[in-house]
């Protein structure tokens, strides 16, 4: 699928005006062209620029989830080139102000820890990271550069636990994500997860409904979007599928760590919770947190869900049963892994 170019925004927003030499205009007018494996090859003969610019690594990086290589290929680029911006700009100000650094100051001299929870796409993030940080006065940061399948930064999770801000993002089940969770001191985490035949729908719908809204995107990415999912046809179910089955895999790597890991303790929260009972969704999310309830704001924990989310598009659980053909409900069912389909209660 077409993947929404808007996290590698809140990047860039924070930086001075993009860099204007010639290099990055010529790579920038690659990109805007749909011209997108070019525009990869000239960033990275422009080397110091993808090592140095923190919005030409943003172009590069959109770039090289437009073009031709594998998914693999993808990754490890992405991840070269934030690991190598991160280690050549130590002390850049990608993820905070002055502004930041004070109120998460304010909330660490209140008692507030160090926060991060690992949220599947789609299963309420922004609304437990917004409700935790009005609910303890404290700001939020990011400890990955970008959607769902990049690295974890480690001095970013580091500078998270030294307490007074949060971190809600979509954390990769993997070594090097459980080893930065171990050098920083996180000792306990809550995924939050939902149904992936809800999270996937809600996902690539969000993709479709916001096309128009992400000012980055080319008229052939919009165009490409709507074209593969503004039905329920071939070209939308296989998407479909292929997230359902990429988001369930998350689920079930996640459930495999928190058997086998036995010094950071994992517990699962879920959206189907969150929605049945923001209250008290609140609640056990706090308590598994280690958070004492005396110090979050009691009058935010039943504010309305759409209010706390902005990319809140309806916060159902089962309208995926409306889109997907119903002769296909059994396939799908039983292609998710039966230990979770038991122990999370999804049913065919």
């Amino acid at each position: 699928m077409m993947p929404d170019d808007d996290p590698f925004r809140r990047f860039a927003v924070s930086t001075p005006a993009p860099t204007m030499c010639p290099a990055f205009q010529h790579g920038r007018a690659l990109f805007y062209a749909g011209r997108f494996d070019e525009a990869v090859t000239h960033f990275q003969q422009h080397a110091d620029l993808i090592a140095t610019d923190a919005n030409a690594v943003v172009r590069y990086s959109a770039s090289v989830l437009r073009s031709s290589a594998s998914q693999t290929t993808k990754t490890a680029l992405i991840d070269a080139a934030f690991d190598r911006f991160v280690a050549t700009v130590p002390d850049n100000d990608l993820w905070s102000s002055p502004r930041h650094a004070a109120l998460a100051l304010a909330a660490r001299q209140r008692g507030v820890p160090g926060i991060v929870v690992a949220s599947l796409p789609k299963s309420g993030t922004r609304f437990i990271a917004n409700t935790l940080c009005v609910g303890l006065s404290a700001p939020q940061t990011f400890v990955i550069p970008r959607f769902f399948n990049t690295n974890i930064i480690a001095r970013k999770l580091k500078q998270v636990m030294t307490g007074g801000l949060i971190a809600v993002d979509h954390l990769r089940p993997t070594a090097r994500t459980i080893a930065a969770l171990r050098e920083a001191g996180v000792r306990r985490l809550v995924v939050n997860i939902r149904d992936p035949r809800q999270a996937a729908l809600s996902l690539l719908q969000f993709l479709i409904d916001k096309a128009a809204e992400i000012p980055s995107m080319t008229q052939t990415e919009r165009d490409w979007i709507r074209e593969s999912g503004t039905t329920a046809g071939a070209g939308f179910l296989n998407q479909y599928r292929m997230q359902v089955e990429t988001q369930a895999a998350w689920i079930a790597d996640w459930v495999e760590l928190q058997r086998s890991l036995i010094d950071v303790a994992i517990d699962f929260t879920t959206f189907e919770a969150m929605r049945a009972d923001t209250g008290a969704f609140m609640d056990a999310l706090l308590d598994r947190l280690g958070v004492p309830s005396a110090r979050f704001d009691s009058s935010v924990r039943d504010l309305p869900l759409a209010g706390l989310a902005e990319h809140f598009r309806r916060g159902e659980t089962e309208e995926w049963r409306r889109i997907v053909p119903a002769d296909q409900h059994q396939a799908l069912f039983h292609a998710l892994p039966a230990d979770l389909t038991d122990r999370f209660g999804w049913r065919p």
